[in-house]
């Protein structure tokens, strides 16, 4: 990875190097375990992820200013209009270095016995900026039967979606 800032006010001049050799830099991604929750520090935020819970974010410190709270959820409605949150039952880091770090959670939506979806969620955070990145993989675990090699609407192993939306309401101050 590599990370650049200017003014742009002046030309910029970087050098890369390939010695290996790592370079300070005014921030680096921190990431910590503590029991079933990671806490990734950037610079200017630390963000708290964890299993057992709903929400992508169990707690956002956002330095300064002061936003500390859950935020980031994943609803499946599913046929009938019913909204099934994204249960997260594993949290781990997939990748550490000094200028970004992946989180990994992993969960279902739906009946606890028959989950609708399998829910894969990405998390990159990125050192000195408090800007994250977020990806959801969403698979149907259901075995779909193609007789012929017909795909049909409705075959017995498919899913009826009516929305899938991941919302990060913020709380008025």
């Amino acid at each position: 990875d590599f990370v650049a800032s200017s003014a742009g006010l002046h030309h910029a001049r970087y050098r890369l190097s390939l010695d290996g050799t790592p370079r300070p830099g005014p921030h680096a991604v921190r990431v910590e375990t503590a029991g079933a929750s990671l806490q990734v520090h950037t610079g200017p935020a630390r963000f708290t992820v964890a299993s057992g819970g709903q929400a992508i974010f169990e707690e956002v410190l956002a330095i300064p200013g002061g936003l500390r709270q859950q935020l980031g959820t994943i609803v499946i409605t599913d046929g009938e209009g019913r909204g099934w949150p994204m249960q997260i039952a594993r949290a781990s880091c997939e990748h550490r270095g000094r200028l970004r770090a992946t989180v990994k959670l992993e969960g279902t939506a739906g009946p606890a016995r028959d989950p609708l979806v399998e829910l894969t969620v990405r998390v990159q955070f990125f050192a000195g900026t408090s800007a994250v990145r977020v990806a959801v993989t969403m698979a149907n675990t259901r075995r779909a039967r193609h007789p012929g090699g017909i795909w049909e609407l409705g075959d017995p192993g498919s899913v009826h979606l009516r929305d899938a939306s991941v919302s990060f309401a913020l709380r008025a101050s």
